[in-house]
């Protein structure tokens, strides 16, 4: 009886050591899945920003291969100045020096001919000095011209760069990645949501990568398409307004960005009209012209380069004492 008692007691020790170790390899294996995904995610975020720094490295490869062959073509333009010049300056010492040579011969004529009457010198002399006269004033006029024309190239780049200073409008550079600020800490939890559901209905319903980093009371969102990071912004801005946040809001909250995006569209436009001082404009052209706020051109934002334009097409008309109006109209966007 004794012996049966051991050997109980030994076989529950043995089944209970057993469904520990059975608990443990469980626990292990959830740890090394945990594990296993935020190694990839972390995989997957040093993707991403090595792909945003190789892109940036191309950027500016480019813009110095554009301002290399800028610089080029600017010491081409130079040196054929410079030859055009030199051309100019060795005509008119040709010229000047084959007219002396013609009054010399001229004259040295006219003292030979001995049976010429006073009436035929005279007549001759007049025709000589008209024709210098003449040849005078041509040289003299084209001295004048080039004068008129330099001064004139000087003072239309003088009223260039005052406009252009006077204006001093900000240029926008092209950016994958944005702020959004958060009320607390707290909303970070709700934002990932349980398992992480919340994000990930974020961010495969917008296509944009939101980032949430520890020590900053923000999140970021990184995508290289403006469009999906503006409605992402949206989206997420009304969510934290919100404070309830679960995949069904966040689908609920991007419908409402989406079709939000047509006001916001014409807002842009209405406003960029205003700043430039320009109306009655067609509401097409104003709804084309907000979906403009999310294009660039060499890292300047298009409609924000448009109004300067604009704006800057005022100041010249108004130091030259053109119709400002028209010329606000003829290059506002």
């Amino acid at each position: 009886m004794d012996q049966s008692l051991i050997i109980l007691l030994l076989l529950g020790a043995s089944l209970i050591a057993l469904l520990l170790v059975v608990f443990a390899r469980r626990e292990a294996e959830a740890e090394r899945s945990a594990a296993r995904r935020e190694a990839e995610s972390i995989r997957q975020d040093i993707q991403v920003r090595l792909a945003e720094a190789k892109r940036r490295e191309e950027q500016t490869l480019q813009r110095e291969k554009e301002l290399s062959a800028d610089h080029r073509h600017a010491q081409q333009y130079a040196r054929g100045l410079e030859e055009r010049a030199a051309v100019v300056v060795r005509d008119e010492r040709r010229v000047a020096a084959d007219r002396a040579r013609l009054e010399d011969e001229r004259e040295r004529a006219l003292a030979a001919v001995a049976r010429t009457t006073p009436e035929e010198a005279r007549a001759e002399l007049a025709e000589s000095l008209i024709a210098k006269a003449r040849a005078d004033a041509e040289v003299e006029l084209r001295r004048i011209e080039r004068r008129t024309q330099a001064a004139a190239d000087a003072r239309a780049r003088e009223i260039l760069v005052e406009a252009m200073q006077r204006q001093a409008a900000a240029t926008s550079a092209e950016h994958s990645t944005l702020w959004i600020n958060l009320p607390s800490e707290e909303m970070k939890g709700r934002i990932i949501g349980r398992e992480g559901r919340n994000i990930r209905a974020f961010e495969a319903l917008t296509g944009v990568n939101l980032i949430v980093e520890e020590g900053v009371n923000a999140v970021q969102l990184s995508c290289f398409d403006p469009e999906r990071r503006e409605l992402a912004e949206v989206t997420l801005a009304a969510l934290v307004v919100d404070g309830r946040i679960q995949p069904q809001r966040v689908e609920a909250a991007y419908a409402r960005a989406v079709a939000g995006a047509s006001q916001r569209h014409r807002a842009a436009g209405l406003d960029a009209l205003s700043e430039s001082g320009v109306s009655g404009v067609a509401s097409e052209i104003v709804d084309v012209l907000g979906r403009l706020r999310l294009r660039t051109s060499y890292g300047q934002n298009v409609l924000a380069h448009l109004v300067e334009t604009s704006q800057v097409a005022a100041d010249i008309a108004a130091v030259l004492g053109a119709d400002v109006e028209v010329a606000r109209r003829s290059a506002a966007p």
